[in-house]
């Protein structure tokens, strides 16, 4: 039913897709628990709020991107830090992602441009002090 309703490109009530997201879409994902979102907006304020995100605590995120990026975490009290691009693929620079967080540091957002997968710095999250965040 959910492969139904994707390849058609048509997404609105009665057309399946009511029925095809609910108990289907997680099992599709290979996910415990799938939340249907209207948006990539809802989608970042959802992540954001599931992670406690709040006043004083800061995002890491690229500045070459749509506003939801940064407007998410300000929406929620939080500031974003923006983090430079790397010139040949526009994304986030994750050589420059470890000089950005700080101990209020909750989360980095990368953002994959063109196709092409942003790397999100694991390597520096893991030397940092984001790990001992609450």
């Amino acid at each position: 039913m959910l492969r139904r309703v994707v390849d058609s490109a048509v997404v609105h009530p009665g057309h399946g897709s009511r029925r095809a997201s609910r108990p289907s879409s997680p099992r599709y994902v290979g996910a415990k628990h799938a939340i249907g979102c209207a948006s990539g907006t809802d989608a970042l304020v959802l992540s954001l709020h599931a992670l406690s995100v709040r006043g004083g605590d800061e995002i890491v995120t690229t500045p070459f991107s749509f506003f939801a990026s940064a407007s998410c975490a300000a929406l929620l009290g939080a500031t974003p830090v923006f983090v430079d691009i790397e010139p040949g693929t526009f994304n986030i620079d994750a050589a420059k992602i470890e000089d950005a967080i700080t101990p209020k540091t909750k989360a980095i957002v990368p953002v994959h441009l063109f196709g092409q997968c942003a790397d999100d710095g694991r390597d520096s999250r893991d030397r940092r002090a984001l790990a001992e965040s609450p």
